[in-house]
């Protein structure tokens, strides 16, 4: 499976590519798309534009009075350090401070990173990223909390990666000078955006380069980790806490590696937009490579890791899908892939649900000893199997009501059945939903139909005069 992104994401990156001039700091403006003829050499010269925008934006940040200036350092190149610094991107300000929760107007362009209250105690290291998990205030996505609901994405160490949105200065004027940072101001503007775009002739003013956004990925460097292979930088890494959970807000510093970058970039060309990822080499193999098991490397940060959480489920919600776990429905939200694990009779039936995709209902799990103890394993089929399938809990309770000569109380219908009541309960609304049982105005249930003798004549399908058919699965005993 060919990969769609760009793996190129290094802690020194050798600067190469069609470009004419030696300024690698200024982002490109746009493509020739008039002078692109077939859609190879549209797709290399939108390619051409990301990588050249990636280069640019990472290049080594000005300091200005100890702190990071969103300005290259023209004197610096993307080895400065062995790739320890503060690039031009990361000086940009954040979604959080662009959108302030009271509403107010963001800092002046090229302002310090604000430090939340727990985070001033932790030195001065001023100017560095603040990285903000999920808060009960806002949904904006600078958190370990991914996008689209993907929930917390762990690394080899069993520690979450953690995410920043942040935007050059061509749509932060554009927000400020709008009012666009409040709801107020949006309702105001009254009109959809139309944020500046990128020239093909471009003299590298913020105005000619258009709008640039990027969302950053970072993982918290630890044990195994090289940081020499990374573009690092220390980070406060700052949690606001819940009040409701009588959890208190928190910052800690710690340094991390840049796993990921996506770039947005708004061209006259691209009116969508011009998108695109880099991802570090050693995030994970490619498809090929992990289903032949020919890795070519053995420091992954994220392949072959998962997080499994075992929870009980509610009873009253072991049949609403996201509904089902016990506790915090955070838990659903979070999760990749749920297993809801269930008795059905004397089966053990497993359903799937995917965050992405349709997911897989009625896996028979059984339990067996495989000479370690006690284990479950999926049921496999055999075709001389002599056991028989077990009857589902609707067809005892069909069974029940054929064989009766008077309509059943459920009392009855659970003793006959031998099922639980919330079982009979919950099967007798769905088999009246379906038409295939009745309640009786006397009290008490029966099929559809019947008139206290199975099999009571009825107009078949030729229109002749035969046996009432019975529902599928249940068998005529009549003595």
């Amino acid at each position: 499976m060919k990969r769609t992104i760009v793996a190129a994401l290094l802690a020194t990156v050798a600067v190469t590519g069609a470009r004419a001039d030696t300024n690698w700091w200024v982002p490109p403006g746009d493509v020739d798309r008039a002078s692109l003829v077939t859609l190879d050499e549209l797709e290399t010269a939108y390619a051409e534009l990301a990588w050249e925008t990636f280069i640019a934006i990472n290049w080594p940040a000005l300091v200005k009075d100890g702190n990071p200036y969103p300005s290259p350092d023209t004197d610096k190149d993307l080895s400065y350090n062995v790739g320890e610094y503060v690039s031009v991107w990361e000086a940009w300000p954040t979604a959080q401070e662009i959108f302030r929760p009271d509403g107010t107007a963001p800092p002046a362009w090229g302002s310090p990173h604000e430090l939340p209250s727990p985070c001033e105690e932790k030195g001065a290291l001023e100017g560095h990223i603040v990285l903000q998990a999920t808060s009960k205030g806002g949904d904006v996505a600078s958190e370990f909390v991914q996008a689209f609901r993907m929930g917390p994405v762990p690394d080899q160490n069993g520690k979450y990666t953690w995410f920043a949105i942040q935007a050059n200065k061509a749509m932060y004027d554009y927000i400020v000078g709008n009012g666009l940072y409040n709801v107020e101001g949006q309702v105001a503007f009254g009109k959809a955006a139309d944020w500046p775009r990128g020239r093909l002739d471009s003299t590298g003013s913020e105005e000619d380069i258009g709008s640039i956004f990027v969302k950053g990925a970072w993982k918290v460097l630890g044990d195994g980790d090289n940081p020499n292979a990374f573009h690092r930088i220390q980070a406060r890494l700052y949690n606001p806490g819940d009040e409701d959970a009588g959890i208190s807000a928190s910052c800690r510093l710690e340094s991390v590696g840049l796993t990921a970058l996506h770039i947005v970039h708004r061209t006259n060309s691209a009116q969508q937009w011009a998108w695109a990822t880099f991802e570090h080499v050693a995030n994970a193999p490619l498809y090929e490579e992990a289903m032949s098991g020919d890795l070519r490397r053995s420091d992954y940060s994220y392949f072959d890791t998962a997080v499994l959480l075992v929870h009980h489920a509610r009873k009253s919600g072991a049949t609403r899908p996201g509904q089902a776990p016990r506790g915090s429905s955070k838990l659903h939200a979070w999760g990749d892939s749920n297993l809801y694990l269930r008795r059905r009779d004397k089966q053990i039936v497993m359903t799937v649900e995917h965050r992405a995709a349709p997911g897989l209902n009625d896996i028979e799990i059984e339990l067996v000893d495989d000479g370690r103890g006690p284990a479950l394993r999926l049921r496999q089929a055999v075709a001389d199997e002599s056991v028989p399938e077990p009857e589902t809990a609707e067809q005892r309770i069909l069974q029940a009501l054929a064989d009766a000569e008077t309509p059943l109380s459920q009392r009855q219908i659970r003793e006959r059945a031998a099922t639980r009541p919330a079982t009979v309960a919950a099967s007798l609304r769905m088999l009246i939903r379906e038409d295939r049982v009745e309640r009786v105005p006397e009290g008490g249930y029966r099929l559809v139909g019947e008139s206290g003798e199975t099999g009571s004549p009825v107009a078949g399908a030729n229109g002749q005069l035969g046996p009432e058919p019975l529902p599928k699965g249940v068998t005529a005993s009549n003595p």
